[in-house]
């Protein structure tokens, strides 16, 4: 949610979810579900290091030296091609309209 939409802070979103639970909201619960959500993030960027560590995608440089974006990557035994990308910048409508 929150990464959805920044602006919705803690206490209108607990006591959204209290209402949905029929609850009444106290003060308290804003502190519980900062600890707990603090937790959960923490305890998710601790599991996407460790996906890194055992992938192998430590370092800063990875995603660089493995990328392969479509029509750039060229091998030398290919030939050069006329049009060597097509490119939109109009949600590809435009290639629509290319033979």
């Amino acid at each position: 949610l929150f990464c959805r939409c920044p602006r919705v802070t803690i206490q209108p979103f607990l006591k959204a979810l209290s209402d949905v639970q029929g609850i009444a909201f106290k003060p308290y619960l804003m502190q519980q579900f900062s600890a707990a959500y603090d937790a959960y993030l923490k305890a998710k960027k601790r599991v996407h290091l460790e996906a890194d560590k055992a992938l192998g995608h430590e370092d800063p440089n990875w995603q660089i030296t493995h990328a392969c974006p479509c029509c750039q990557y060229e091998l030398k035994e290919d030939d050069s091609m006329d049009i060597r990308m097509l490119v939109a910048m109009d949600g590809n409508d435009s290639l629509k309209r290319v033979e």
